[in-house]
Protein backbone atom coordinates (compact mmCIF):
# COMPACT_ATOMS: atom_id res chain seq x y z
CA UNK A 1 0.00 0.00 0.00
CA UNK A 2 1.13 3.53 -0.79
CA UNK A 3 1.41 6.22 1.33
CA UNK A 4 -0.81 9.35 1.36
CA UNK A 5 1.22 11.75 -1.15
CA UNK A 6 0.89 15.28 -1.09
CA UNK A 7 -1.00 16.69 -3.83
CA UNK A 8 -0.79 20.15 -2.29
CA UNK A 9 1.51 23.59 -2.21
CA UNK A 10 0.97 24.12 1.61
CA UNK A 11 3.61 25.05 3.35
CA UNK A 12 3.16 24.82 7.86
CA UNK A 13 1.01 27.30 9.31
CA UNK A 14 3.19 29.74 10.82
CA UNK A 15 2.00 30.39 14.36
CA UNK A 16 3.72 33.94 15.19
CA UNK A 17 3.92 35.97 11.97
CA UNK A 18 2.41 36.56 8.45
CA UNK A 19 5.19 34.91 6.21
CA UNK A 20 6.87 37.34 3.30
CA UNK A 21 7.43 36.55 -0.26
CA UNK A 22 10.74 36.76 -1.64
CA UNK A 23 10.73 33.90 -4.31
CA UNK A 24 10.59 31.13 -1.80
CA UNK A 25 8.39 31.25 1.29
CA UNK A 26 9.87 32.73 4.04
CA UNK A 27 9.12 33.14 7.75
CA UNK A 28 11.07 35.72 9.78
CA UNK A 29 11.62 34.23 13.66
CA UNK A 30 13.82 35.14 16.49
CA UNK A 31 16.34 32.49 15.33
CA UNK A 32 17.34 31.72 11.87
CA UNK A 33 15.08 32.01 8.51
CA UNK A 34 12.73 28.78 7.45
CA UNK A 35 12.66 29.03 3.61
CA UNK A 36 10.28 25.94 1.88
CA UNK A 37 11.27 24.45 -1.22
CA UNK A 38 8.71 23.07 -2.89
CA UNK A 39 9.83 21.00 -6.01
CA UNK A 40 7.19 19.96 -8.69
CA UNK A 41 7.40 16.01 -8.46
CA UNK A 42 9.05 15.17 -4.79
CA UNK A 43 9.77 11.22 -5.37
CA UNK A 44 9.90 8.31 -2.89
CA UNK A 45 11.42 5.30 -2.35
CA UNK A 46 8.80 2.58 -1.19
CA UNK A 47 11.45 -0.30 -0.68
CA UNK A 48 12.62 2.07 2.53
CA UNK A 49 9.01 3.84 3.41
CA UNK A 50 5.85 1.34 3.79
CA UNK A 51 3.05 1.65 5.07
CA UNK A 52 3.57 -1.78 7.17
CA UNK A 53 6.81 -0.27 8.25
CA UNK A 54 5.49 3.17 9.65
CA UNK A 55 2.57 1.88 11.06
CA UNK A 56 4.35 -1.07 13.06
CA UNK A 57 7.17 1.39 14.26
CA UNK A 58 4.85 4.52 15.26
CA UNK A 59 2.01 2.24 16.65
CA UNK A 60 4.58 0.51 19.25
CA UNK A 61 6.79 3.14 20.30
CA UNK A 62 3.65 5.53 21.00
CA UNK A 63 1.28 3.48 21.87
CA UNK A 64 -0.89 6.15 23.66
CA UNK A 65 -0.51 9.24 21.42
CA UNK A 66 -1.71 12.64 23.27
CA UNK A 67 -2.96 15.77 21.40
CA UNK A 68 -0.26 17.48 23.19
CA UNK A 69 2.72 15.24 22.58
CA UNK A 70 5.54 17.68 21.22
CA UNK A 71 9.05 15.80 20.00
CA UNK A 72 12.19 16.09 18.86
CA UNK A 73 13.91 12.49 18.61
CA UNK A 74 17.02 11.18 17.17
CA UNK A 75 17.67 7.70 15.83
CA UNK A 76 20.54 6.09 16.78
CA UNK A 77 22.40 2.70 16.77
CA UNK A 78 25.38 1.00 17.99
CA UNK A 79 27.22 0.51 14.69
CA UNK A 80 26.68 1.51 11.44
CA UNK A 81 24.66 0.03 9.16
CA UNK A 82 21.88 -0.95 11.41
CA UNK A 83 18.82 0.39 9.74
CA UNK A 84 19.04 4.35 11.48
CA UNK A 85 17.51 5.67 8.03
CA UNK A 86 15.52 3.57 7.59
CA UNK A 87 13.60 3.54 11.03
CA UNK A 88 13.98 7.35 10.80
CA UNK A 89 12.06 8.02 7.20
CA UNK A 90 9.36 5.77 8.76
CA UNK A 91 9.33 7.01 11.97
CA UNK A 92 8.84 10.78 10.68
CA UNK A 93 6.57 9.29 7.91
CA UNK A 94 3.90 8.36 11.17
CA UNK A 95 3.91 11.30 12.84
CA UNK A 96 2.89 13.32 9.50
CA UNK A 97 0.02 10.92 8.55
CA UNK A 98 -0.94 9.84 11.83
CA UNK A 99 -1.26 12.84 13.45
CA UNK A 100 -1.71 15.11 10.19
CA UNK A 101 0.27 17.18 11.97
CA UNK A 102 3.53 19.02 10.06
CA UNK A 103 6.82 16.66 10.73
CA UNK A 104 10.53 17.55 9.65
CA UNK A 105 13.01 15.29 8.94
CA UNK A 106 16.85 15.91 9.29
CA UNK A 107 19.98 14.26 7.91
CA UNK A 108 22.80 14.07 10.50
CA UNK A 109 23.69 10.63 9.23
CA UNK A 110 27.80 12.30 8.40
CA UNK A 111 28.77 8.65 7.11
CA UNK A 112 25.78 7.19 4.78
CA UNK A 113 23.68 10.57 4.10
CA UNK A 114 20.54 8.81 2.19
CA UNK A 115 17.63 10.66 3.23
CA UNK A 116 17.71 12.91 0.05
CA UNK A 117 18.11 9.53 -1.96
CA UNK A 118 14.77 8.02 -0.28
CA UNK A 119 12.58 11.24 -0.95
CA UNK A 120 14.03 12.58 -3.88
CA UNK A 121 15.36 16.50 -3.17
CA UNK A 122 17.97 17.97 -3.51
CA UNK A 123 20.87 16.78 -1.71
CA UNK A 124 22.02 20.40 -0.95
CA UNK A 125 21.20 23.16 0.89
CA UNK A 126 21.15 21.09 4.07
CA UNK A 127 21.38 21.41 7.96
CA UNK A 128 25.24 21.63 7.70
CA UNK A 129 24.75 24.94 5.33
CA UNK A 130 21.88 26.18 8.46
CA UNK A 131 24.80 26.00 11.06
CA UNK A 132 26.77 27.94 8.74
CA UNK A 133 24.81 30.77 8.28
CA UNK A 134 21.07 31.99 9.30
CA UNK A 135 18.71 30.01 6.95
CA UNK A 136 16.87 26.61 6.86
CA UNK A 137 15.85 25.14 3.76
CA UNK A 138 13.20 22.27 3.95
CA UNK A 139 12.17 20.29 0.92
CA UNK A 140 8.40 19.34 0.61
CA UNK A 141 8.27 15.53 0.19
CA UNK A 142 5.86 13.25 -1.59
CA UNK A 143 4.58 12.26 2.39
CA UNK A 144 1.30 15.02 3.28
CA UNK A 145 2.75 17.25 6.10
CA UNK A 146 6.22 15.72 6.14
CA UNK A 147 9.51 18.15 5.31
CA UNK A 148 13.03 16.95 4.55
CA UNK A 149 16.23 18.55 5.27
CA UNK A 150 19.31 16.88 4.06
CA UNK A 151 22.85 17.02 5.25
CA UNK A 152 23.98 19.32 3.25
CA UNK A 153 27.86 20.57 1.92
CA UNK A 154 30.23 18.42 4.17
CA UNK A 155 33.22 21.19 4.55
CA UNK A 156 36.07 21.92 7.53
CA UNK A 157 35.15 20.82 10.94
CA UNK A 158 31.24 19.29 10.80
CA UNK A 159 30.75 19.02 14.29
CA UNK A 160 32.83 21.36 16.67
CA UNK A 161 31.62 23.26 19.88
CA UNK A 162 30.02 26.60 17.79
CA UNK A 163 28.03 24.08 15.33
CA UNK A 164 26.85 22.19 18.07
CA UNK A 165 25.87 25.67 19.54
CA UNK A 166 24.24 26.64 16.01
CA UNK A 167 22.64 23.06 16.40
CA UNK A 168 20.92 24.44 19.06
CA UNK A 169 19.66 27.51 17.56
CA UNK A 170 18.74 25.08 14.32
CA UNK A 171 16.47 22.74 16.25
CA UNK A 172 14.87 25.60 18.46
CA UNK A 173 14.07 27.25 15.64
CA UNK A 174 11.88 24.64 14.16
CA UNK A 175 10.38 23.23 17.46
CA UNK A 176 8.88 26.52 17.31
CA UNK A 177 7.06 26.03 13.94
CA UNK A 178 6.98 22.24 13.74
CA UNK A 179 5.45 19.68 16.74
CA UNK A 180 7.70 16.62 15.25
CA UNK A 181 11.66 16.61 14.54
CA UNK A 182 13.14 13.67 13.82
CA UNK A 183 16.73 13.39 13.48
CA UNK A 184 19.06 10.29 11.37
CA UNK A 185 22.43 10.36 13.62
CA UNK A 186 25.41 8.25 13.11
CA UNK A 187 25.81 5.35 15.27
CA UNK A 188 26.33 6.10 19.07
CA UNK A 189 29.58 4.27 19.26
CA UNK A 190 31.18 5.34 16.35
CA UNK A 191 31.02 8.52 17.26
CA UNK A 192 30.40 10.72 20.26
CA UNK A 193 27.98 13.49 18.34
CA UNK A 194 24.34 11.18 19.12
CA UNK A 195 25.38 11.81 23.07
CA UNK A 196 26.86 15.55 22.12
CA UNK A 197 23.16 16.86 21.26
CA UNK A 198 21.38 15.11 23.84
CA UNK A 199 20.45 18.23 25.64
CA UNK A 200 19.19 19.06 22.62
CA UNK A 201 16.41 16.42 22.09
CA UNK A 202 14.00 14.93 23.93
CA UNK A 203 15.07 11.48 23.35
CA UNK A 204 16.50 8.76 21.15
CA UNK A 205 15.13 5.58 19.74
CA UNK A 206 17.92 3.27 19.18
CA UNK A 207 17.74 0.86 15.96
CA UNK A 208 19.21 -2.41 17.50
CA UNK A 209 20.43 -5.11 14.70
CA UNK A 210 19.37 -8.40 15.24
CA UNK A 211 21.93 -11.47 15.14
CA UNK A 212 24.08 -8.43 14.90
CA UNK A 213 24.38 -5.94 17.85
CA UNK A 214 25.99 -7.29 21.34
CA UNK A 215 24.40 -6.88 24.72
CA UNK A 216 27.25 -5.21 25.84
CA UNK A 217 27.26 -2.76 22.53
CA UNK A 218 23.61 -2.02 23.77
CA UNK A 219 24.49 -1.74 27.65
CA UNK A 220 27.36 0.73 26.33
CA UNK A 221 25.29 2.54 24.39
CA UNK A 222 22.84 3.70 26.99
CA UNK A 223 24.99 4.89 28.87
CA UNK A 224 26.28 7.12 26.29
CA UNK A 225 23.02 8.50 25.43
CA UNK A 226 21.40 8.31 29.17
CA UNK A 227 19.29 5.91 30.01
CA UNK A 228 16.52 8.76 30.65
CA UNK A 229 16.34 9.69 26.75
CA UNK A 230 15.98 6.59 25.40
CA UNK A 231 12.24 6.51 24.33
CA UNK A 232 12.50 2.95 22.98
CA UNK A 233 14.21 0.34 21.20
CA UNK A 234 13.28 -0.86 17.05
CA UNK A 235 14.72 -4.17 16.42
CA UNK A 236 15.50 -4.31 12.59
CA UNK A 237 16.46 -7.45 10.32
CA UNK A 238 14.28 -9.90 12.12
CA UNK A 239 12.37 -12.31 10.48
CA UNK A 240 11.02 -11.68 7.19
CA UNK A 241 13.06 -8.62 7.05
CA UNK A 242 9.86 -6.57 9.07
CA UNK A 243 11.54 -4.58 11.73
CA UNK A 244 10.02 -4.48 14.97
CA UNK A 245 9.23 -1.69 17.86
Amino acid sequence: MTPDIEDTNAIPEYRDEEPEEHGRQQIVRKGKLILYNRPANPMLDESVVSVQRYNCFGSNLFPSRSAELQLAAGVTSAANGDGKTLVAANLATFFALDTQDDTVLIDLNFRQPKLHEVFGVHPTPGILDSLRNDTITLSRSAIKGLWVLPLGEMKGSMMGFDKILELREVIATLKRQFRFIVIDLPSAMEQSFPGMISSHLDGFVVVVSAGKTKKTEIRNLVTALNENKIIGFVMNRVAHGMAKA
